[in-house]
């Protein structure tokens, strides 16, 4: 896929670039119709607006380990939302997004972003969630704050992490880029996409494929560089 055609402007290139990581492969018709259109729409060249379902693509968002997420507009309530659509498809992918709908549906907390719905729209898994107005605590760290507005910022953060624990959830991506700072001023957890039920009776360690009889290659969940050591 062709990246967006562009005018030095790092957003567009970013777009195109997302879009394109969505492809599972060269052939998808799927993605290839959502980057040309969205294209169109963001470049102005066209009235139409790229739509998927019921919800109406505004902007892209940002990007993770499991998908895009774009800001969407959904008819049906009125409002901005976070959409984020899954990267790649197949039953893996299929399960992951939803243990991360299951668990952001089981958080009710205001330092918690809340989930709207999950399901699949024109074939793709699709997480609509609340759209936060702000930016993440590693960029809002950037400009000097006050030590104590910084711990307040933090507390808020442990607050949400603890209503997941209190539901036996635990996030396994815990990171400065993972908690959102609202229009507010109040912190926001999100993106639950590692996010997993104690009671599954799952390790840190997640078992992926088989590498000879008898034994097993597994991989590691969350971000390295935040990581307890052990």
């Amino acid at each position: 896929m062709d990246t967006l055609p562009g005018n030095g402007d790092e957003e567009d290139a970013a777009l195109g670039a997302a879009l394109a990581a969505m492809r599972p492969e060269q052939t998808d018709p799927f993605a290839r119709s959502m980057h040309a259109s969205v294209r169109r729409s963001l470049l102005g060249a066209t009235s139409e607006p790229f739509r998927l379902g019921r919800f109406t693509i505004l902007d892209h968002l940002g990007g993770g380990g499991m998908g895009t997420v774009f800001v969407a507009y959904d008819p049906d309530l009125d409002r901005k939302i976070a959409l984020k659509v899954l990267r790649s498809q197949g039953e893996r992918g299929r399960r992951e997004v939803l243990r991360e709908g299951r668990a952001l549906a089981r958080l009710k907390h205001p330092n918690v972003v809340t989930v709207y719905e999950v399901g699949v729209l024109d074939g793709r898994l699709v997480v609509a969630m609340e759209y936060i107005d702000g930016e993440n605590l590693r960029r809002w760290l950037q400009t000097p704050r006050r030590r104590e507005a910084i711990l307040a910022r933090l507390i808020e953060a442990g607050r949400g992490l603890a209503a997941a624990h209190a539901v036996d959830l635990v996030h396994r991506d815990f990171k400065p880029d993972n908690v959102m700072i609202d229009a507010a001023g109040h912190a926001r957890v999100v993106d639950f996409g590692l996010a997993r039920p104690v009671e599954d009776g799952s390790e840190e360690f997640e078992t992926t494929q088989e590498a000879s009889p008898g034994r097993s290659v597994s991989t590691l969940g969350g971000t390295p560089a935040y990581m307890a050591p052990e």
